[in-house]
């Protein structure tokens, strides 16, 4: 009956979370903050199916390899429609690590926005670790 969960690890790129594997199912969580993890694609894909439930959703590290792109098909799928709130890195490692242009975080905005969900992400923060629940 977890409802918050930080989960945190230094910045190593072979370090998996607990999304990586096989998700534990956590239908009452409602805040989840992964920092530290490679975190990709896939990644996303195991917290829609482990966190139905999920309100806040804050992925954060420099081993990040999410686009913009991705990260905005995430939010208009609507597989979380519960989700309030994203804090999002400002930038992808493909590597190497890159920050996000003007254009592509006006593209993930656009589709928060379109979809009623908060985005913070370091960039507009101005930090590097933005106060995230």
């Amino acid at each position: 009956n977890i409802e918050t969960l930080h989960y945190e690890a230094p910045d190593l790129c072979s370090h998996a979370s607990v999304f990586d594997d096989e998700p534990p199912p956590c239908p009452s969580l409602r805040r989840l903050c992964l920092s530290g993890f490679d975190a990709n694609p896939q990644t996303l894909q195991a917290i829609i199916q482990a966190c139905p439930q999920l309100e806040d959703l804050a992925v954060l590290g420099r081993v990040v390899r999410i686009s913009p792109e991705q990260w905005a098909s995430f939010v208009t799928s609507g597989a979380l429609p519960s989700l309030r709130r994203l804090v999002a890195p400002s930038g992808t490692n493909q590597p190497p690590f890159t920050f996000w242009s003007p254009s592509e975080r006006k593209e993930l905005y656009d589709a928060c926005h379109a979809k009623g969900v908060e985005l913070a992400s370091l960039a507009a923060k101005g930090n590097s670790h933005p106060t995230v629940f």
